[in-house]
C-alpha cells in the first residue's frame, strides 16, 4: 500500500513539474519570436531606409553635375577650354565626394569626351585612346530616352576598357543633354556600390546579417542574383558563372513568399533562423526590383531559452528524485496511523487483547 501511494504521489509531482515547465518553455519561445519579428522589421526598414537614401543622394550629386552650364556648352561647340575646366572640376568633385567612381561626358555617336575616373583626368591625358559606349547595354538603355530623366543602371561589377577583369561593384546614373528638342550628349556617373554594403553591414556577426538581392522578370540571368551578401562569392552569380543564386540557397517556398510579396518575415526551418524582407524599386517598375532581406539567427536569439531549458532539466531531474524519497518519506507516515488500526482489528479479532 505505501508503495502504491509513493509511486503515486511521484508520478503527480513529476507530471506537474513537467507540464509547468513545458507551459513556461512555450511562453517564453512565443515571446522571443514575437521579439525576433519586431527585431527583423526595424532591422529592414532601417536597411531599406539606408538604400533609398542611397538612391536619392546619387540622383541628388547627378543633378548638381548636370545642370553646370559648361557641360551643355561643350556638347555643342567642342570648346578645349571648357573642356579643360570641366576635367579639373570633376577632379575636385571626386575628391570631395567618397560616392563617386568615374564621371564621363558622351556624344551622341556614344564617344567619351571627358573621362575621370578614381580621380584621375584619363580624357587629359595625351595617350588617351577613343572610347566609345555605343555596344554597351547600359548606355543603349539612356539612348532610349526622349527626355531629360536619371535613369539608373543595373548594380554589377564593371569591366574596365584596357583589362578583363572586373572592378568592384557599382551602379551608374544616366541622363540624356537636349538642346531645342535635339539630342546633343550624355553624362554617365558611376557610383561605389561598396556603400550600399556599408549602410547593411552593420549586424554583429553572431546575430544575423544583411543581403540585397535582385528580383528581374525582364532579364533571367539576373533573376536572384546576389547584389550584395557578406559572403562574397555569393555576388554576381550571372557575372562570375556561379549557382549562388536565392532558388539555390533558400527553399521554394521561401523564395516564392519574397519574390511574391511586398514585405514580410518568415522562418526558415531547416536552420530556425528568421528572414525579415523589403522591396526597393530603382528601375520605378516591378519587374525589376531588390529585395533588401535580415537573416536574424536563431541560435544567437534562442540561447538564452537554450540555456534555461538545460538547467530546468537539471532541476527537474532534482526535483523527481526529491519528489521520490518524499513520497516514500510520507507515505510511511500517512499510513502509519492506518497501519496500527489494523493491527488491532486483526488481535481484536483473535481475542488477543490486553
Amino acid at each position: 500500500m505505501s508503495k502504491r501511494l509513493a509511486i503515486f504521489i511521484s508520478i503527480l509531482v513529476t507530471f506537474v513539474l513537467i507540464f509547468s515547465t513545458g507551459v513556461y518553455f512555450y511562453q517564453s519561445k512565443i515571446i522571443i519570436k514575437s521579439e525576433l519579428n519586431n527585431q527583423g522589421k526595424l532591422v529592414t526598414n532601417y536597411n531599406y531606409e539606408s538604400i533609398d537614401n542611397f538612391l536619392q543622394e546619387i540622383e541628388r550629386i547627378t543633378h548638381l553635375i548636370y545642370n553646370n552650364k559648361k557641360i551643355h556648352n561643350y556638347l555643342k561647340n567642342n570648346n578645349l577650354t571648357i573642356k579643360v575646366q570641366l576635367e579639373n572640376l570633376f577632379l575636385k568633385y571626386c575628391k570631395n565626394i567618397e560616392l563617386i567612381q568615374a564621371i564621363r561626358v558622351v556624344d551622341i555617336k556614344g564617344n567619351i569626351k571627358i573621362f575621370m575616373r578614381e580621380c584621375e583626368n584619363l580624357s587629359g591625358s595625351k595617350n588617351f585612346k577613343k572610347i566609345n559606349l555605343q555596344n554597351k547595354a547600359f548606355f543603349q538603355k539612356v539612348q532610349k530616352l526622349q527626355k531629360s530623366e536619371i535613369i539608373f543602371s543595373n548594380f554589377e561589377r564593371g569591366k574596365l576598357p584596357e583589362t578583363t577583369e572586373f572592378c568592384p561593384a557599382m551602379i551608374r546614373t544616366m541622363i540624356p543633354y537636349f538642346d531645342n528638342n535635339k539630342k546633343t550628349g550624355y553624362l554617365v556617373v558611376n557610383f561605389w556600390g561598396s556603400k550600399i554594403g556599408e549602410v547593411l553591414d552593420y549586424l554583429k556577426e553572431n546575430k544575423g546579417y544583411s543581403f540585397i538581392a535582385e528580383v528581374n522578370a525582364n532579364n533571367p540571368d539576373r533573376d536572384g542574383i546576389f547584389l550584395f551578401h557578406p559572403n562574397r562569392y555569393y555576388e554576381f552569380a550571372n557575372q562570375f558563372n556561379t549557382q549562388y543564386i536565392l532558388d539555390n540557397i533558400y527553399s521554394k517556398k521561401d523564395v516564392e513568399t519574397i519574390k511574391n510579396n511586398k514585405s514580410g518575415i518568415i522562418e526558415l526551418k531547416n536552420k530556425h533562423n528568421f528572414l525579415a524582407f523589403a522591396t526597393v524599386y530603382p528601375y520605378n517598375n516591378t519587374n525589376q526590383r531588390w529585395k533588401i532581406c535580415t537573416v536574424l539567427k536563431g541560435s544567437y536569439f534562442f540561447k538564452n531559452i537554450n540555456a534555461l531549458r538545460r538547467n530546468f532539466l537539471a532541476v527537474m531531474l532534482l526535483g523527481i528524485f526529491l519528489s521520490i524519497l518524499t513520497a516514500a518519506y510520507l507515505s510511511k507516515k500517512l499510513l502509519s496511523p492506518l497501519n496500527e488500526i489494523n493491527k488491532a482489528t486483526t488481535e481484536y479479532s483473535t481475542l488477543r487483547l490486553h
